[in-house]
């Protein structure tokens, strides 16, 4: 493995015991009473819990193909919990999905649906790369090009005009560029920052009140 790369996965696990530490202390703010949005925040928690590792192992087993769309899943933990601070009452949107309504079938402050789109649109204001990720990571999970790319080789021009080329099906990517590696991984660790600094944001909401 690339030095680059195994210092890029080093920094993301690294993100793993923080996952928890935030959590038990947004359970330990307002004298540990529990809110909508609290649950919220736990199941975005646990899900990211689960993808930082899930990815990582992806990586580190050459398998772009399976890790690319949890990059995608960790970037819809941050559109959907950052919905709850544009929403006008956080507390009944939260309420809301646990209750198993659609987001995009629900407006935000400003009476705008919650379409992913949108989403990305009132992150970005925020994190700016997340427009240009969103796009990318969405053509990995559906069937696209990205895929019929990661079929071929980058074949000679004298083979392909004989009519050869090289292909591979089966586990692993055989032809992916170390420098996509790294990008990718790049990505999840700015993904899982964005969302601990929404996550972290409401924690800090929560003990102000307490301390309020």
């Amino acid at each position: 493995m690339p030095p680059k790369l195994s210092l890029l996965l080093k920094d993301l696990r690294a993100s793993e015991p923080l996952h928890l530490k935030v959590g038990l202390r947004m359970m330990k703010a307002a004298d540990g009473a529990v809110f909508p949005v609290d649950m919220l925040a736990w199941a975005a928690l646990n899900r990211s819990a689960n993808l930082v590792p899930a990815f990582a192992s992806l990586i580190e087993a050459r398998n772009l193909i399976a890790a690319a769309p949890l990059l995608r899943l960790q970037i819809d933990n941050c559109l959907r919990f950052h919905s709850v601070y544009i929403v006008g009452k956080p507390h009944d949107f939260a309420g809301a999905v646990l209750k198993g309504e659609q987001v995009r079938k629900m407006k935000d402050s400003k009476g705008k649906f919650m379409t992913d789109r949108h989403l990305v649109e009132c992150v970005a204001k925020d994190f700016p790369w997340i427009t240009r990720v969103y796009e990318k990571t969405s053509g990995y999970v559906h069937l696209s090009d990205a895929h019929i790319a990661s079929v071929f080789s980058e074949t000679p021009r004298e083979k392909l005009d004989k009519g050869i080329c090289e292909i591979a099906i089966g586990p692993g990517d055989k032809f992916t560029q170390p420098a996509l590696y790294e990008e990718a991984v790049e990505a999840f660790i700015a993904a899982t920052k964005a969302l601990f600094h929404y996550l972290v944001g409401w924690v800090e909401t929560k003990e102000s009140k307490s301390n309020g």
